[in-house]
């Protein structure tokens, strides 16, 4: 997985400020694709947060669908500890998905977004049907969130 902190032209021209790369592809996803659990299950943690921290938005554009293996189907959450589908609930990205999806969990519902008052972690959860992630062998998924560190105010 792959972590980007946007510029401040991306963030002005999006209003996200950081972007997560989910691949299959090892050039991308170096050294090796990042659909590795042997589990139906992968989580990965995209950011650390603390207290002050406020998350405005959180997306996904699926830029590759993804397929392989025996895997029937896919989806993608996005959420913090404790809450699997707090930013965006679980969508297909799987071939013939949801290509975007924004945050609509409930979690987002008010204004400013969601203020952390104790340590958390945006999650992402990926989670397949009939077989494991490991079996995935192509896809892409772009994610994409907005915090906001009040403790820099």
């Amino acid at each position: 997985m792959k972590i980007i902190l946007l510029s401040n032209e991306e963030t002005l021209r999006t209003g996200f400020t950081h972007k997560a790369i989910i691949s299959s592809v090892p050039e991308t996803a170096f050294p090796a694709g990042d659909f590795t659990a042997a589990a139906t299950t992968q989580t990965y943690t995209l950011m650390t947060l603390f207290s002050g921290h406020i998350v405005r938005n959180a997306a996904y554009k699926a830029v590759t669908f993804l397929s392989g293996g025996a895997i029937s189907a896919a989806t993608l959450a996005i959420g913090f500890t404790g809450t699997v589908a707090g930013y965006a609930a679980a969508t297909n990205v799987f071939t013939g998905g949801t290509p975007f999806l924004a945050g609509a969990g409930a979690s987002l519902a008010n204004a400013p977004g969601h203020s952390l008052v104790a340590a958390s972690a945006i999650l992402a959860t990926l989670t397949t049907t009939t077989a494991n992630v490991v079996a995935l062998t192509a896809g892409e998924v772009h994610i994409y969130w907005a915090v906001a560190d009040m403790n820099r105010v």
